[in-house]
């Protein structure tokens, strides 16, 4: 295929990309006034009462971000590996149970910078210094770690690295990852951490008895467009029960304060 012709593909991706995230825009308007007609000062007495615990700093201030476009190719299907591996095709994740399980220690402190260690060693791990650590979906089993990109961390399933551990040692790994992330318009202005938590309250997503762990924006799944998987700006949320303990994660879209689902 000459260069001239990919180039002419390439124009055309680029344009349905565009084209169809300007019908979206148009149809979902960036909204960056606060949707709750009560006040921050109302509603944090509001949630108070609800025995709902926020962090000491959450900015009203708005921040910035694209719309990505990323492919999942099949670079992991080539890396060397220190196992057996296996490769779906399909869905581009590569399994990898070690030769040699690697001891960690018993001391769970110690242990997580000992599997921070073994995933930013590229012996270990393809693309290991592309992770960061998930502390929310993370278990004494299963280290979870997130892609990042050049515009913030990825959550999504297809952009995953999970650690897989017993008796103290790493057995296996479970990786995906994503590959060409660019922006394919250009920057707009986001709502801000305190209004993402605002519009989770209001909606009745935020749970009472429960601890607001951390607010953190990244980019969340939007759609496919020719083989593009399509990301915008969330603000991610991450809760923990004061009753139970239990851990979980809402996202907020961060241009419209609108809900979105967090397993795709």
């Amino acid at each position: 295929m000459d260069f001239k012709r990919i180039e002419a593909i390439l124009l055309v991706v680029f344009l349905g990309i565009n084209i169809f995230l300007g019908f979206e825009i148009l149809h979902t308007p960036i909204q960056l006034s606060d949707p709750a007609q009560k006040s921050w000062t109302s509603l944090y007495r509001e949630m108070a009462t609800d025995n709902i615990v926020l962090p000491k700093k959450l900015s009203d201030q708005p921040q910035d971000g694209y719309y990505l476009a990323a492919k999942q190719k099949d670079q992991l299907n080539q890396v060397n590996v220190h196992g057996t591996r296996s490769y779906s095709t399909s869905d581009k994740i590569l399994t990898v149970t070690l030769t040699k399980p690697v001891k960690l220690s018993k001391h769970a402190a110690k242990a997580l910078q000992q599997v921070k260690k073994f995933v930013r060693d590229p012996a270990n791990v393809a693309y290991g210094k592309h992770y960061l650590y998930d502390s929310v979906a993370s278990n004494e089993n299963t280290y979870v770690f997130v892609q990042n990109s050049d515009y913030g961390p990825l959550y999504f399933n297809g952009a995953k690295l999970e650690i897989t551990v017993s008796r103290n040692s790493i057995i296996s790994y479970r990786q995906s990852y994503l590959s060409s992330v660019t922006a394919v318009r250009e920057k707009q202005a986001t709502i801000g951490a305190r209004h993402a938590v605002k519009s989770l309250y209001t909606l009745s997503e935020l749970p009472n008895n429960t601890k607001v762990k951390a607010v953190k924006l990244g980019y969340g799944h939007l759609t496919n467009v020719r083989g593009n998987i399509i990301f915008l700006p969330v603000w991610r949320i991450d809760l923990v029960s004061r009753a139970t303990g239990g851990t979980s994660v809402k996202q907020i879209n961060a241009f419209t304060g609108a809900l979105l689902p967090t397993s795709n």
